[in-house]
C-alpha cells in the first residue's frame, strides 16, 4: 500500500506543479484547500512536502478576495449580457 500512496502523491504533485493563476470559483478554491489538508493529513509526506503544502494553501487563501471579485465581476457581466438579450428580443437593442 506504501508504494501505492508514494505513486499517487508523485502524481499529484506533478499535476499541481503546473497550476497557475487563480481559481476561477470560490468553491473550486475551497475544493483545492480542502484537497491539499486531506493530503497533509492522511498521506505519508516527509516533512519538507507538508511545509510547501501549507505555503500553497496560505498563498490559496490569499487569492480568496480576488477570486471573489472576479465572481462578482462575471456575474454582472452575465447578467448585463442576459439584459441585452431580453432587451433585443423586444426589438430594442441596448449596450455596444
Amino acid at each position: 500500500m506504501e508504494p501505492l500512496q508514494q505513486a499517487l502523491g508523485k502524481l499529484r504533485t506533478s499535476n499541481n506543479a503546473g497550476r497557475v493563476g487563480i481559481c476561477s470559483t470560490e468553491n473550486e478554491l475551497n475544493d483545492l484547500i480542502y484537497s491539499l489538508q486531506y493530503r497533509m493529513l492522511h498521506e505519508s509526506i516527509s516533512l519538507t512536502e507538508e511545509k510547501n503544502i501549507l505555503r500553497e494553501m496560505k498563498q490559496l487563501e490569499g487569492t480568496r478576495a480576488k477570486v471573489i471579485a472576479n465572481a462578482a465581476v462575471r456575474a454582472k457581466d452575465s447578467g448585463f449580457i442576459g439584459s441585452e438579450r431580453r432587451h433585443s428580443r423586444s426589438g430594442q437593442t441596448y449596450g455596444c
